[in-house]
């Protein structure tokens, strides 16, 4: 269960990264994606959320720094993921979508989930 929560808050925190950076005309990343030993001796995935007003040249201390659930982590250090003003996400030429993989450390049924955003700024856990 744990788990399955820490999809649906990193999916749910990169459609409100999209909406901010819609809704007030910024740049957004979700980024700084890394595993870290937490204050409780449990290992998990960390990021945080910024915003640029200068067109990603500078990016303002990030507004929201997040964790995910105690034993969750992502699967190698994801690219940061950057939406426009108007819902898209940054990506090199020719690609269409970047995918992070987050991974339980405990033995359950699905390992694995796989969160894909597509150039156009869509969400989907997979």
């Amino acid at each position: 269960l744990a788990f399955k929560n820490s999809m649906r808050q990193f999916t749910s925190d990169l459609r409100g990264a999209r909406q901010r950076a819609v809704s007030n005309t910024l740049w957004v990343r979700v980024g700084n994606m890394e595993n870290a030993n937490a204050g409780d001796g449990q290992s998990r995935g960390i990021y945080d959320i910024a915003i640029s007003r200068d067109r990603g040249t500078t990016w303002e201390d990030p507004i929201s720094e997040r964790e995910l659930e105690k034993r969750s982590e992502f699967d190698g250090t994801p690219d940061d993921i950057v939406f426009l003003p108007n819902g898209t996400i940054v990506l090199d030429p020719g690609e269409y979508d970047t995918t992070v993989t987050l991974k339980s450390l405990d033995d359950i049924g699905k390992p694995t989930y796989a969160v894909k955003v597509t150039v156009t700024g869509k969400v989907a856990a997979e």
